[in-house]
């Protein structure tokens, strides 16, 4: 029996992506969202065309060559991006197999979120946000070192206010009773006593900014509030029977916590003088809250004085801390008062100006 010893030519016929076939069949390019791929071929042998048998690889999926039979097609579902090669080759009746393969280039496009330039961006995004996480803790932290910072100067600046104040008048009167004890003896007593007031008010000081310091809490109370038991609580410590009253006119609302903190030791001040040196029975605190405008005015029936309120000069520094603690919230201070009528303190303060003003001191 003679041999067929000629090579079938295996030919291309057409490509069909998701149903549509294609005009070209040498170099596609796909784009992306399609799924399913189909290679149509054929082996070019006249002896026995029926039994002409076929295989095909597509190279960058495909392993190896697929035996395809008599099969005249080859079919692709859900390729990834990429290029690819589609090769086949024919074996005619007698085993011969063709010399060259019949090729194909397919390219199938990344979607946007599969490129190299979408990843890089996210990743740059990540980083990005790292970044500002990594910043935004920093702050924070800054925040907490300056709110400590800021707390450790406001301590400072009480024990300054208050104790250092006092140790330094009592230092003085010491000073008096050392040099009035040859000359006069009462006179030594006097400022003796003087120097024992002193003390006692320093005492005081200490406690109540102990006290301060304990009652601040994560919430906190209404200003009306906190300064009413800070007034109870001072004629109480001071052995008087003093009733207090508190009126609030408009509507309450939180100030600037440093201004409430200056507003709460001008306030005790007051109560402190009116039960201490005025021997007050009735003191009356009213805070009035009207658009921007803020009003405090502390009033008691006591003894009362003459003339102008007493300043550092002879002793008495509690008026004069008073006015540097308005001042430093940019708010005004009068002091009135009349013998045998009782004493009247009113602090004006503009609320929108008081955290520009509380920043700059």
């Amino acid at each position: 029996m003679p041999v067929n010893g000629v090579a079938p030519q295996a030919a291309l016929e057409r490509v069909s992506v998701d149903d549509a076939w294609q005009t070209s069949t040498a170099d596609l390019t796909v784009a992306p969202g399609h799924s399913h791929y189909e290679f149509d071929y054929a082996g070019l042998s006249f002896v026995a065309p029926q039994k002409v048998e076929y295989r095909y690889q597509l190279e960058g999926f495909d392993r190896g060559w697929v035996d395809a039979g008599t099969r005249r097609a080859a079919y692709y579902t859900n390729l990834p991006h990429g290029h690819y090669t589609f090769r086949v080759i024919a074996r005619n009746n007698d085993g011969v197999w063709s010399e060259t393969a019949a090729t194909a280039e397919l390219t199938i496009e990344p979607h946007v979120y599969q490129t190299v330039w979408f990843r890089l961006l996210v990743l740059l995004a990540i980083v990005g946000l790292a970044y500002a996480a990594w910043q935004r803790r920093l702050m924070r932290v800054e925040r907490e070192f300056q709110a400590v910072l800021g707390e450790r100067t406001r301590i400072a600046r009480e024990i300054h206010d208050t104790l250092a104040q006092g140790f330094v008048a009592v230092s003085v009167h010491l000073e008096l009773v050392a040099q009035l004890m040859r000359n006069s003896a009462e006179a030594a007593r006097e400022q003796l006593a003087r120097a024992q007031s002193l003390v006692r008010s320093s005492l005081e000081d200490a406690r109540t900014s102990i006290w301060e310091l304990r009652s601040q809490g994560t919430e906190r109370e209404d200003l009306a509030v906190r300064i009413l038991k800070m007034a109870e609580e001072t004629a109480s410590r001071a052995g008087s029977r003093a009733r207090v009253q508190m009126q609030v006119a408009g509507t309450n609302h939180p100030l600037d916590e440093d201004v409430e903190r200056e507003l709460m030791r001008i306030a005790r001040e007051a109560v402190t003088n009116a039960v201490r040196h005025g021997d007050a029975e009735n003191i009356v605190l009213r805070l009035e809250f009207e658009g921007s405008m803020f009003g405090m005015e502390i009033r008691d029936d006591g003894q009362g004085f003459a003339g102008t309120p007493p300043d550092g000069s002879s002793g008495h520094f509690g008026l004069t801390g008073m006015r540097e603690r308005a001042e430093a919230i940019g708010a005004t201070l009068a002091v009135e008062s009349s013998v045998g009528e009782g004493t009247a303190v009113r602090l004006g303060l503009n609320i929108s100006q008081a955290g520009e003003t509380e920043m700059k001191t």
